[in-house]
């Protein structure tokens, strides 16, 4: 994963683009062809405007970026250092205009957030090539251990 600008990217309208994430301080990063745009603010401010970032990502940077297949693969996370609500977080991630999006509470270091949701679920827990399939099973699903018959 990549921290990129628009420099980065091809635009029909670059002053446009550039324009769009400027006023919003938004930060772009790239990890094997997605994009994701990132709006960091207060709770409340995310709950005000949040609506009105997708329309504008979906107008002044999406529908304007030349490579059709990485306007489609887009992320749009509303991160904030406190905690948003859940209402709030449910109407973001439950909208499907434009493009999938995310709300995460708590983000102290942007970066670090992003990296950890673009890899949550990856992270190596053992060298399996040490462990047997069995123990690993007995560690991890101990009740499903106990049903089979070995």
């Amino acid at each position: 994963m990549n921290s990129i600008n628009c420099e980065d990217l091809q635009f029909d309208d670059m002053p446009s683009a550039e324009k769009f994430i400027m006023e919003n301080e938004i930060k772009i990063f790239s990890d094997e062809g997605d994009l994701i745009l990132c709006y960091m603010n207060s709770p409340e401010d995310i709950k005000i405007n949040w609506n009105d970032i997708t329309t504008r990502t979906a107008l002044d940077f999406q529908s304007n970026l030349i490579d059709q297949v990485i306007s489609r693969n887009l992320l749009l996370v509303f991160c904030s250092t406190e905690e948003i609500d859940v209402d709030t977080k449910k109407e973001i991630q439950s909208d499907t205009y434009c493009c999938r999006k995310i709300a995460r509470s708590k983000v102290e270091d942007l970066e670090r957030s992003i990296k950890d949701l673009i890899f949550y679920g990856t992270e190596k827990k053992e060298d399996v090539k040490n462990s047997s399939l069995k123990k690993i099973i007995e560690k991890e699903h101990n009740d499903v251990f106990q049903l089979m018959a070995i």
